[in-house]
């Protein structure tokens, strides 16, 4: 695959996670849109980093949670982040999704 083909692949992939991690409302992207596309950094408001971390690692989903910049440091303990590659499948993003899904709706709940 040529490299043109590769970069456009992660983007879709990250265009996919941005519209569907925006229908949550606690959700904040915190990658702006000119970001690299291998990265999305994302927090939940309200729920550290590590442990919606250990929450996805119990499904199966490793994350990362150290960041390098933040302004904001509520915000920096809440956020995390989620790497891509031309080798990320639809599967595997779908995969993702659900087990965020279920974790959102585990840690935010009153």
């Amino acid at each position: 695959t040529e490299l043109p083909e590769r970069v456009e692949r992660v983007r879709s992939l990250n265009a996919r996670l941005r519209t569907e991690l925006a229908k949550y409302p606690k959700v904040r992207i915190n990658s702006p849109e000119a970001a690299v596309p291998q990265i999305l950094n994302l927090s939940v408001k309200d729920v550290k980093g590590t442990v919606f971390q250990r929450e996805l690692d119990a499904h199966g989903v490793c994350v990362s949670v150290k960041s390098a910049v933040s302004r904001d440091r509520r915000n920096a303990l809440s956020s995390w982040r989620i790497s891509l590659s031309h080798r990320t499948t639809d599967e595997e993003i779908t995969g993702f999704l659900q087990a965020f899904d279920a974790c959102y709706r585990t840690l935010t709940q009153p």
